[in-house]
């Protein structure tokens, strides 16, 4: 009778978990093709382009994050004329780097898609729409815009400031080769002081930050 009993509530158990699962990975696959102002089309290429009804603008989707309190966004890249301009944000501990749009906002080609619509990263980040933290995973989590984004001082590009991080700056300095993930404009990710130049002051201001915590 027990045995029975046991088995009847694992099954049910099992159950749950699995119409659970497979709510929230429907709810969530969904993303940007919830939002009604959107047009969904595929282009000679293959490409799957977001067109905005409102503005026109047309977007690709790079992925789908999640902030703390569980709202929902997309993250976007803008479809379209991209300038040779090399954008640099830095959004709290976070260093973007873009290419900039050829005859218009050059603040950078990502954009934040919710469904009050869609906003550039910038603004998206200054009236907390995401979360920094958030976007980073999403950006990392893309082959093509992984080397796009790191956490200032962030040397080995693995997500979390470590002691490894000041070894990397002290190979960089010494010349020596490193099996780092390479990410767009690093100079600028060790240079920790601002200088303008990585030394050896860049590896003990890390250790400083480290030790402060």
């Amino acid at each position: 009778m027990k045995r029975l009993f046991f088995k009847r509530a694992v099954s049910v158990l099992v159950s749950f978990v699995l119409l659970t699962s497979v709510m929230c990975f429907s709810a969530f696959a969904a993303g940007i093709d919830e939002y009604d102002y959107f047009t969904k089309y595929t282009t000679g290429d293959g490409t799957v382009v977001y067109q905005d009804i409102n503005t026109q603008y047309k977007y690709t989707y790079i992925g789908t994050g999640e902030n703390s309190d569980g709202t929902r966004f997309d993250v976007l890249c803008w479809y379209g004329f991209i300038s040779d301009m090399v954008c640099v944000n830095v959004f709290g501990d976070y260093i973007l780097y873009s290419p900039g749009i050829t005859g218009g906002d050059e603040e950078g080609i990502y954009f934040i898609a919710t469904e009050d619509g869609v906003s550039i990263i910038n603004d998206a980040y200054a009236n907390n729409v995401v979360e920094m933290d958030k976007f980073y995973k999403v950006m990392k989590s893309n082959d093509k815009t992984f080397s796009r984004i790191s956490l200032f001082g962030d040397a080995d590009s693995d997500g979390i400031l470590s002691v490894k991080d000041a070894t990397e700056i002290q190979k960089y300095i010494a010349g020596i080769e490193s099996d780092r993930k390479f990410v767009f404009e690093y100079k600028t990710v060790i240079d920790i002081n601002g200088d303008g130049f990585v030394d050896i002051t860049d590896a003990t201001a890390l250790n400083k930050m480290l030790v402060e915590g």
